[in-house]
């Protein structure tokens, strides 16, 4: 069992097709194993079948269902930059549920732009703008190249996403 994790090449290519690959599988997994500091290996009974098993250490992180604190995002100001409603009307129930109290929606990248403009030259920025990364007429890359050129504009913290 020992040598499961150890690599070898088959000598003639005829004997690939015969009993398939290069016996490389095992020996990647062990690698990688070991490369996190952990431990592979396989328990096997005659006639009873194998039981591969590995350990490796990781630091418990936050769950993906703990909700993160959002005290801080109830002064934020948010700008969402998207064409289609729905998109827009969910990005805005998020904001609304994370307590973000100044949130705007706009439907294309010139009234953004132009929102974006009215409110860093009014001495009230937005924080963060959301942007559909798949806006028609002027895209979202095009909208974050025109913000990132501006110096009133550049301090508004940009995401760009789209839905598919």
């Amino acid at each position: 069992m020992d040598k499961l994790f150890q690599p070898f090449v088959q000598a003639a290519s005829s004997i690939s097709g015969k009993f398939g690959g290069t016996g490389l599988g095992l020996s990647i997994c062990r690698r990688l194993v070991e490369l996190m500091h952990g431990t592979i290996g396989v328990d096997s009974e005659l006639g009873q079948g194998a039981t591969f098993w590995f350990t490796v250490p990781f630091e418990k992180g936050l769950s993906p269902y703990q909700q993160l604190p959002v005290e801080n995002l109830k002064n934020m100001r948010l700008l969402i930059v998207d064409d289609e409603p729905n998109a827009r009307e969910i990005l805005k129930c998020y904001a609304d549920s994370w307590g973000i109290k100044h949130n705007v929606a706009v439907s294309n990248a010139e009234e953004g732009l132009k929102r974006l403009s009215e409110a860093a030259h009014g001495g009230a920025p937005f924080d963060v703008v959301i942007v559909d990364l798949l806006l028609p007429g002027m895209d979202g890359r095009e909208f974050a190249g025109e913000v990132l050129a501006d110096p009133f504009l550049e301090q508004s913290q940009l995401i760009l996403l789209t839905f598919n």
